[in-house]
């Protein structure tokens, strides 16, 4: 978040542009500061980045919470080894 607020996105490293662009939560700064400034690019590569990382988001949370099997299954813990 302080790396969005105080930088320029496209002046960082490339490898901090890579890890700064990857974190989802990044892109409503930057979308604000690409919009106010004429700069599109950002804008329109984040919409559909955000779009497949919410939809692979809801895939997995819909396979873990599919079943009421893991919330009904009982734990065992062993104490020491059984021969």
């Amino acid at each position: 978040m302080f790396i969005t607020m105080m930088m320029d996105v496209s002046s960082l490293p490339t490898a901090l542009k890579i890890f700064v662009l990857a974190i989802p939560f990044s892109y409503p700064m930057i979308a604000g500061k690409a919009l106010y400034t004429g700069n599109y690019f950002y804008v329109l590569i984040g919409i559909p980045y955000l779009a497949i990382f919410t939809a692979i988001t809801i895939f997995v949370a819909a396979r873990l919470f599919n079943t009421e099997k893991r919330f009904t299954m009982k734990f065992k813990f062993q104490r020491g080894l059984r021969r």
